[in-house]
């Protein structure tokens, strides 16, 4: 029997780390990610409705990691979130979202800052966290190519 093609959470596991070098992070209990598009309306004179609607820019992935507090893993440790002293010289990372079951890739975020992260503590319930982070791009299934180098557009430094 094939299994089901709808994934549920139990079926999705996170790699987080340097590009070709992520590690499946156990402690995390949830993903979120989103990217925004943008658009331009084309207004012609005699016209009241916008005669095209088009894309101009893609927003940087945003998006947060939840994760339960466990000793000795913090974000620091199991996600690489950099150290105060190391802020200048950090390189991107990535996170890779697989399917447990198949072994498919279902995401790929490259280029990802982790922008800090928040905790705290609840009477009779187990200590959460959460990790926010940005990326320059978000593969899914359909466009992740296994076989390419990882590379991140360029920034208004690298122009001639």
């Amino acid at each position: 029997m094939s299994p089901p093609k709808v994934v549920t959470g139990a079926r999705a596991k996170v790699f987080v780390g340097p590009p070709n070098r992520t590690t499946l992070i156990g402690i995390l209990n949830n993903i979120s990610y989103n990217v925004v598009y943008d658009t331009q309306d084309a207004y012609v004179l005699g016209r009241l409705s916008p005669a095209e609607i088009g894309y101009t820019a893609v927003e940087p992935v945003s998006g947060s990691m939840g994760f339960w507090r466990v000793v000795n893993h913090s974000a620091y440790a199991e996600l690489g979130l950099p150290n105060v002293k190391d802020l200048l010289t950090a390189d991107y990372t990535s996170i890779a979202i697989e399917d447990r079951v198949t072994g498919a890739a279902l995401a790929k975020i490259q280029g990802v800052r982790l922008l800090g992260f928040s905790g705290g503590n609840t009477a009779r319930q187990m200590a959460e966290g959460s990790v926010p982070f940005k990326g320059m791009m978000l593969n899914d299934e359909v466009s992740i190519d296994k076989n390419a180098e990882p590379t991140v557009g360029g920034g208004s430094s690298d122009l001639p």
